[in-house]
């Protein structure tokens, strides 16, 4: 099973944030759930395997990628809220990321 702060914390490696800053590590704990039910409900897995764990972090940096272009579905003034379009599916994978995926997928009969 995929221990989800070992890939919080290669994720923060990456985009260069240092362990430190905890500023965003809800969020981003948040999106690798995200990123981990997306790979589970499309391998059919009750657990995400450990072999996709590379590919959990490549959702999730391309979903914060797309939330800091600009991607914003609505703004709330009062107390300031903003909510973005980019939610971590299979539906934006690549072609290279499905292929991975389904290596791992469990095919239902019936």
């Amino acid at each position: 099973m995929i221990d989800t702060d070992e890939t919080l914390r290669k994720i923060k490696v990456k985009q260069g944030i240092p362990e430190e800053n905890t500023d965003n590590d809800a969020i981003l704990l948040l999106m690798i759930s995200d990123a981990m039910d997306a790979v589970c409900a499309y391998c059919h897995r009750k657990r995400c395997p450990d072999g996709l764990e590379y590919l959990v972090r490549e959702l999730v940096i391309n979903a914060v990628a797309a939330d800091n272009v600009g991607s914003v579905a609505s703004i709330k003034r009062g107390d300031t809220q903003i909510n973005y379009n980019t939610s971590i599916t299979t539906d934006f994978c690549t072609d290279r990321q499905i292929r991975a995926l389904n290596s791992f997928r469990i095919l239902k009969i019936g």
